[in-house]
């Protein structure tokens, strides 16, 4: 089904492009500018953004020309500690990739994006803030954006999908080893007890292997807590975490060299099953438009209500790529990927 709002203007707007303290540490240097990246989305409804493709430290705003003129935008990001690098006209390309980062930041945790990889040409989103707990099949969707100089379109597909559940067994996990973690006589199970490793893990969907299940967070970990997890998982990838975690995986990553910590909710023993359902029966595409007329009905000054329309998709669209700079989970000091 594609969804169509024709009001957009391009000569109306810069493109802004800023930047955060360069690190040495690259995936330090990511994450914090992808969490600088959302809050701004979060505290100035006057812009949109993405991290940028190419830079580690810099991000692309879009606002309006007269409010980039006014100064106002100039105290949030003296705010974040941002720094104006330069100005430029936008592109059709530039506006899809910041209106598509946008959009998925702004409609969490409603709408939780899953993998970092496009799913049938389109991200795959799934619904609701509690998905990661969920035992039945939820709704999901593919979303795609293209944008021309005067239109933006979203194309979105119907999904179904069935999230496995995580158990000691999926690990080869014995029976008394099991039974001796629950009932608190072991608190960590090492690796040497668990003869099937590998999982994938939320929300990138990369696969590493489990080398450690505990009750507390292990000292390789720099989070003190599972609040301050809680924290990380909401501001760099809009999850919503569960109020509480039993116990903690650690997971190993040979693309990195490095052991990252996961609350259970964020490990799959197996890809997630997801299958096609038909736009009759699928109410949740309609459910998303809500939400995205709700939550983008104005964007850099201009008003934006997407409505559906028969059309085929003309040549010179730009293909939807997400081009977010959003790395894997928590591939540096702060745990997970």
């Amino acid at each position: 089904m594609q969804y169509f709002s024709a009001n957009l203007d391009l000569e109306d707007l810069y493109l802004l492009m800023v930047a955060v303290e360069k690190e040495k540490n690259v995936g330090e240097c990511r994450r914090k500018r992808n969490a600088k990246c959302r809050e701004l989305i979060a505290i100035e409804p006057n812009i949109i953004a993405s991290p940028h493709d190419i830079h580690d430290n810099t991000m692309q705003l879009i606002l309006q020309k007269s409010f980039y003129k006014s100064g106002n935008l100039q105290q949030n990001l003296m705010k974040l500690e941002l720094k104006e690098e330069k100005l430029m006209a936008v592109t059709n390309r530039d506006y899809q990739v910041c209106f598509h980062y946008t959009l998925v930041v702004k409609l969490a945790p409603r709408w939780n994006e899953i993998g970092s990889q496009s799913y049938e040409n389109g991200i795959l989103l799934v619904q609701g803030a509690n998905f990661l707990t969920s035992k039945k099949p939820l709704p999901a969707l593919t979303l795609e954006v293209n944008v021309m100089t005067s239109e933006v379109q979203i194309s979105l597909q119907p999904f179904m999908i069935k999230i496995p559940v995580t158990k000691f067994t999926n690990f080869g996990i014995t029976a008394k080893v099991a039974k001796e973690f629950s009932s608190k006589e072991i608190n960590i199970i090492p690796d040497k007890h668990i003869k099937r490793q590998w999982c994938s893990i939320f929300p990138s969907m990369k696969m590493g292997k489990v080398v450690e299940i505990s009750r507390e967070i292990s000292s390789y970990s720099n989070f003190k807590d599972y609040a301050e997890m809680r924290v990380f998982w909401k501001n760099n990838y809009g999850y919503q975490l569960p109020s509480r975690n039993d116990f903690y995986y650690g997971v190993y990553f040979s693309q990195f060299g490095r052991t990252l910590t996961y609350p259970r909710c964020c490990i799959l023993p197996e890809k997630p099953n997801v299958w096609k359902c038909t736009e009759s029966n699928a109410t949740h595409m309609s459910d998303f438009m809500k939400d995205v007329n709700m939550k983008l009905a104005v964007l850099c000054g201009q008003g934006l209500n997407f409505v559906s329309r028969a059309s085929r998709l003309p040549m010179q669209l730009i293909p939807a790529t997400q081009v977010s700079g959003e790395d894997d989970d928590n591939s540096f000091s702060h745990s997970s990927t």
